[in-house]
């Protein structure tokens, strides 16, 4: 007989990321016994719903959509021995024996993602994003189509913040001076978007000196690290100096 941990347990929904295909396909059919058996309310969130899950299920840190959603509400984010160990036991196991530690990406990032967890909702009770205005231009991911304006709108706005997306950096400097801090008390506006347009738009961009203009990096490190950190100097953009250029 299978316990899921007791009747009291909340619903659990779930990302699997980070992991090879056969791990996730083993991983995903013992979590699917332990609902059967059990009949616990443990289900996987269909792919491309972007529902906030109550776990992450990763054997590393990613920056992977699902990875990025988890990580604005999730309660847990366990490694795939969580699911192993809870078969082995016949039961759903607490899962505070099985935070994910990447202790690499962790020191290289600088940060604890379990710390970040835990520090998300008494820092952060509306998202780390919220208040935040980010204007992202279109050509965000023009290669890899990977973290595309809409993926960015939707981790955003997952985050507490609200985002635009318009075609050009010269649009985005425009929009992000309708919520100057000075004229909207706490609300910051920021621009995301790339090297290329900064460089092409150059001219624009040494025109409006007081606005902060990233590379897609200041999201991705804003949800992983849960903290909000305007001055993030890894993240922003500026525009090559002559030397930078001749070499283009």
């Amino acid at each position: 007989n299978v316990d899921a941990g007791g009747g009291d347990r909340a619903p659990i929904r779930y990302y699997i990321t980070g992991m090879a295909s056969a791990a996730r396909r083993q991983t995903v059919a013992m979590l699917g016994d332990l609902c059967n058996m059990a009949g616990s309310d443990v289900q996987p969130i269909d792919k491309g719903q972007h529902e906030t899950p109550t776990h992450v299920i990763a054997n590393r840190i990613t920056t992977t959509t699902n990875f990025l959603v988890g990580m604005c509400g999730a309660s847990h984010v366990v490694t795939s021995e969580w699911v192993a160990q809870s078969f082995a036991a016949g039961k759903l196991l607490p899962e505070a024996r099985f935070a994910l530690l990447d202790k690499k990406f962790e020191a290289d990032r600088g940060f604890s993602l379990q710390r970040a967890l835990r520090n998300r909702g008494m820092s952060y009770p509306k998202g780390v994003l919220h208040g935040v205005h980010v204007v992202v231009t279109a050509d965000l991911d023009p290669d890899r189509r990977i973290i595309t304006p809409d993926v960015v709108g939707v981790l955003v706005t997952k985050a507490g913040g609200r985002c635009y997306t318009v075609a050009a950096l010269p649009q985005a400097l425009a929009a992000v001076q309708k919520w100057a801090p000075s004229d909207a008390g706490d609300v910051a506006a920021v621009v995301v978007t790339t090297q290329d347009e900064v460089t092409q738009y150059a001219e624009h961009v040494e025109e409006a000196v007081d606005t902060r203009i990233y590379s897609v990096d200041f999201v991705i490190n804003t949800l992983l690290q849960q903290r909000l950190n305007l001055r993030d100097t890894s993240a922003v953009l500026e525009v090559p100096g002559p030397d930078e250029d001749e070499t283009c």
